[in-house]
């Protein structure tokens, strides 16, 4: 019978550690000064670790990259709840924007980096898509049950475009305008959105 309380060993806890360093230290020097004019050096001078202890963890600045990325977003996504409430799904997205500023920074600069490597695109792309998608599902979940299923869809594709891009904006508004109230702005968010649903329902399509 395999025990079900085995405890990580000593080293096995060093090692874990020693990752968290690195992508600590990965996480808020790329936030800084980007991907690209962010070295291994510069992360080993960061995290106190040998370049050898980096490339054994992941194997390349790529994959410290999506390593970065990949924890991140599980760390956002999962503070979010999974329920189909909308509005109580941004006000913890606007707490998120104040507890995560690095990881979003990061995530804007690698998103607006024109020659990106096709690894970062990809990481990027990747946690994008998973945003969008969790906007969607909430967005499709305020329609009535009634509507059409293809008006549906586009009043979906719609106002989850709309609502990503005022998200977007709401991060830019709190970090160049410090006197931005974000939870105010998320919440008028779901305000236009529910006022929206049924304004575009009755539009005719073109």
């Amino acid at each position: 019978m395999i025990p079900t309380d085995i405890r990580p060993t000593k080293k096995q806890l060093q090692g874990e550690q020693s990752r968290e360093l690195i992508l600590d230290a990965t996480e808020r020097l790329m936030a800084t000064r980007g991907y690209a004019a962010t070295s291994i050096n510069d992360i080993r001078k960061a995290c106190g670790l040998p370049p050898s202890s980096i490339y054994w963890h992941f194997g390349s600045k790529e994959g410290v990259l999506a390593a970065v990325m990949e924890r991140g977003a599980d760390r956002f996504f999962a503070a979010i709840p999974a329920s189909d409430d909308f509005e109580a799904q941004l006000a913890v997205l606007s707490r998120l924007q104040s507890q995560h500023p690095d990881f979003l920074r990061l995530l804007y600069m690698l998103s607006l980096e024109r020659n990106a490597d096709a690894a970062v695109v990809a990481v990027v792309r990747r946690v994008r898509d998973t945003a969008i998608g969790r906007f969607r599902d909430a967005i499709a979940g305020l329609l009535p049950a009634a509507a059409p299923p293809a008006k549906a869809d586009r009043v979906v594709d719609e106002l989850t475009a709309l609502a990503v891009a005022i998200s977007d904006g709401v991060f830019f508004a709190g970090h160049l305008e410090p006197d931005t109230d974000v939870e105010r702005m998320y919440r008028r968010l779901f305000q236009a959105v529910t006022a929206l649903i049924p304004i575009l329902l009755e539009e005719k399509s073109t």
